[in-house]
């Protein structure tokens, strides 16, 4: 008597392989997963640095507030430029739609 049992399973991927990690170890995929791996480890190694670096800011409030009024001055003339071309736009398209 024949086992055709291990016939059936012969041209099959059986158990565990049939799933997520037989796909994953197919060609690119096991690949991909392996070089994620590989930065993930070499991403979390200490670094090796004789003393601390801390970042310094100097930051004063008042140049800050000078810095931002002489921006806004800057673009303003921008913005009431852009803003009256877009306004004719919108004169000249509700003129022409009133007279069609």
């Amino acid at each position: 008597m024949k086992d055709t049992n291990s016939k059936k399973l012969a041209g099959k991927e059986t158990g565990i392989m049939k799933g997520f990690w037989g796909k994953l170890l197919k060609g690119k995929d096991l690949a991909v997963a392996f070089t994620f791996a590989l930065l993930i480890v070499l991403g979390t190694t200490p670094g090796y640095c004789e003393e601390p670096t801390t970042l310094q800011l100097n930051f004063n409030m008042t140049e800050m507030f000078s810095w931002t009024q002489m921006i806004l001055d800057v673009m303003m003339p921008v913005l009431y430029i852009t803003l009256g071309v877009s306004l004719a736009f919108i004169i000249i398209r509700a003129l022409k739609s009133a007279f069609n």
